[in-house]
């Protein structure tokens, strides 16, 4: 009895933990990075129409029109920057808890919630003006909204929603566009086994999504002369500054290590060095390699997790 009580309030117990170790670690200084800079200069710049700020094409606008709106109503984009990046935070664990829980029960939410909010990049970015955690945020929901969809209730509001935060995840984080591919997969997995509404939906989550993206992609057509000129401009950008496969950073503090610019090396560093949970992953292919049946029943929830952690591990966008 007193299990199932612990276990009823437990995810409670896991947000009170992470909002007071928040609170702890905000009284230690944190630095503005670059990154987070230019963010709020492009916001600046937004909302004074050009008079003030900075403005980088090739960075995604929404978490730059946040900090703007912030800015225009008065506020410290920093300070509430940072408000805004812990609620971002706060609702990524949630979904986190909601999309496990509907896939594998209590237990194994409560547990994966405390995995995703105390793992060291999570907590580490959810103090910086970055895009990490907007875009954890907002993959996650259109996942959530893609399985009751999917698997409840085949309603059009939640594919309709689930593409709008696909869309706002893209103009968050270009590579959250992975999550659109993913979300394809099974809806095309769908019509070949001849599901009932599947072509309808099909059509339906890549309209939505397209007529969601296309006012953006206008706006790139007209103010530089191509649909796309954000993404031309971001690999220009990485081919001049980045340069060769590796950088060697050292840090005043800690171990000097190489971190490679290209993706797939980069997430594998990423893994080694900041996840102790990863070496796990081998024994959970091996099970599913043994249990076809457990593979089939749950490939949903690996493959759409897959395509949050490949988004949210290339490159700063």
């Amino acid at each position: 009895m007193k299990s199932k009580k612990f276990w009823k309030n437990s995810f409670l117990y896991i947000l009170l933990f992470f909002c007071l170790s928040y609170i702890l670690f905000s009284f230690h200084y944190q630095p503005v990075g670059w990154d987070s800079a230019v963010y709020v200069g492009m916001g600046k710049f937004i909302f004074s129409a050009g008079n003030t700020g900075v403005f980088e094409p090739m960075r995604p606008l929404l978490l730059p029109f946040l900090f703007g709106a912030l800015w225009k109503a008065g506020l410290s984009p920093i300070l509430f920057g940072m408000v805004l990046e812990f609620l971002f935070a706060l609702g990524a664990i949630f979904l986190a808890y909601l999309i496990t829980k509907q896939a594998f029960g209590r237990k194994i939410a409560t547990i994966s919630s405390f995995i995703l909010a105390f793992n060291f990049l999570f907590f580490f970015f959810s103090f910086k003006l970055y895009t990490e955690i907007p875009t954890i945020f907002f993959v996650l929901a259109s996942l959530y909204f893609f399985i009751i969809y999917r698997e409840r209730e085949k309603k059009n509001i939640y594919l309709l929603l689930s593409a709008l935060f696909t869309v706002l995840a893209f103009l968050t984080r270009y590579p959250a566009l992975l999550i659109f591919l993913v979300t394809n997969f099974f809806l095309v997995k769908d019509m070949v086994e001849k599901k009932t509404k599947s072509i309808k939906s099909f059509f339906l989550f890549n309209f939505f999504t397209f007529m969601l993206i296309l006012p953006y992609l206008i706006f790139n057509f007209f103010n530089y002369g191509s649909f796309f000129y954000f993404f031309s401009a971001a690999q220009n950008y990485y081919k001049e500054n980045l340069g060769s496969i590796y950088s060697i950073f050292a840090f005043k503090s800690g171990p000097h290590f190489l971190l490679p610019k290209t993706a797939w090396i980069y997430i594998g560093t990423i893994a080694l060095f900041f996840n102790a949970l990863v070496p796990f992953l081998i024994y959970g292919f091996y099970r599913l390699g043994k249990e076809k049946k457990l593979f089939k029943e749950n490939v949903m929830y690996i493959l759409l997790p897959l395509a949050v952690f490949l988004s949210i591990s290339s490159l700063h966008s």
